[in-house]
């Protein structure tokens, strides 16, 4: 083989390379994000695993945004409460929509009221109640550390 084939075949060779990466990383890569609209009356209710009374809306779930592991909308009913637990893989961020709720962060009684938000990092253990006359309706969303 002379030395002008052996350059020819070396430069087919990278550019092979070449393509093939590309192509491959076209494959890896996310296509833009559409925006999206989701109505909460076409949400699916269902269970929430703490306590089943309590009715939640997964609006989000997770892979829809990087990182994001769920965006939930709950509703506690009065005497409701979800028993204290903690999660090692997540950050959780609870938005108080509508009514007054009892969290318990580490052992702490905090109220909570429309308007005011929580976050918890991984391993707070936490629970919420809902000691009130209205429903306690929490936003929430949950994303990986």
């Amino acid at each position: 083989m002379n030395h002008r084939m052996l350059v020819v075949l070396s430069v087919g060779l990278v550019g092979l390379l070449v393509l093939g990466l590309s192509d491959s990383r076209k494959e890896k890569q996310q296509p833009p994000a559409q925006g999206q609209i989701v109505h909460i009356g076409a949400v699916e209710v269902q269970a929430v695993s703490h306590n089943p009374r309590i009715k939640k809306q997964v609006i989000l779930s997770e892979h829809a945004v990087p990182h994001l592991i769920f965006l939930s909308r709950s509703v506690f009913k009065t005497g409701d409460s979800a028993p204290g637990h903690s999660h090692a893989d997540m950050h959780e961020v609870f938005h108080v929509a509508a009514g007054t709720g009892t969290f318990t962060i580490n052992g702490v009684n905090r109220t909570l009221q429309a308007g005011d938000t929580a976050h918890l990092a991984p391993f707070e253990t936490h629970e919420v109640s809902n000691n009130g006359p209205e429903d306690l309706v929490l936003v929430y969303f949950a994303i990986r550390p």
